[in-house]
C-alpha cells in the first residue's frame, strides 16, 4: 500500500496536479500508530495524577488529553489545506511533538516524585477568566 500511494504521489506530480493531500495521508500512515506511543506513556503519568480524586481523575484528564489532541490534528489538518506554504510534515507530525512533550514533562515529574498533580487548580484558570469575561447583570 504504501508502494502505491508513492507511485500515485510521483503521477500526479508528473501530471501537474496537487499531490499535497496525498503526501499529508502519507505522513499521517506512520504518525498516527505513533501516537499510542505517546498515549501509552502519558496514561500512567496521568494515572497517578492525585492519589485522592481516585481513578476517575486520571481517567477524564486522559480523555482531555485525546480531545486534545483531536483539535490539534484536525486544526493541523486543516493548516495544510488552507494554506499552501505550510509544511505538510509538519501538520502530520505537530500533535505528536506536543502530545509528546507534554507526555515527557510528566512523566519526568511523576519519576521525580514531586507533589500530585492538582486536578483542582487546572479548574481555577478557566474560571478566573469567565469571571473576567462574563457579562454584568444589568441593575
Amino acid at each position: 500500500f504504501p508502494s502505491q500511494l508513492r507511485t500515485e504521489i510521483e503521477r500526479q506530480q508528473a501530471l501537474g496536479k496537487n499531490p499535497r493531500p496525498l503526501v499529508l495521508y502519507w505522513h499521517k500512515l506512520f504518525a498516527l500508530p505513533f501516537a499510542s506511543l505517546i498515549f501509552a506513556g502519558l496514561g500512567p503519568a496521568l494515572g497517578v495524577a492525585h492519589p485522592t480524586s481516585g481513578r476517575s481523575a486520571g481517567y477524564v484528564l486522559c480523555l482531555g488529553a485525546i480531545f486534545v489532541y483531536y483539535i490539534f490534528l484536525t486544526a493541523s489538518d486543516a493548516l495544510a489545506d488552507k494554506i499552501p506554504f505550510f509544511p505538510v510534515i509538519l501538520a502530520a507530525w505537530f500533535p505528536n511533538v506536543c502530545m509528546s512533550g507534554v507526555t515527557l514533562l510528566l512523566l519526568r515529574r511523576t519519576a521525580r516524585d514531586a507533589a500530585p498533580l492538582e486536578v483542582a487548580r487546572l479548574w481555577e484558570g478557566p474560571q478566573r477568566l469567565w469571571q473576567r469575561w462574563r457579562p454584568q447583570p444589568a441593575v
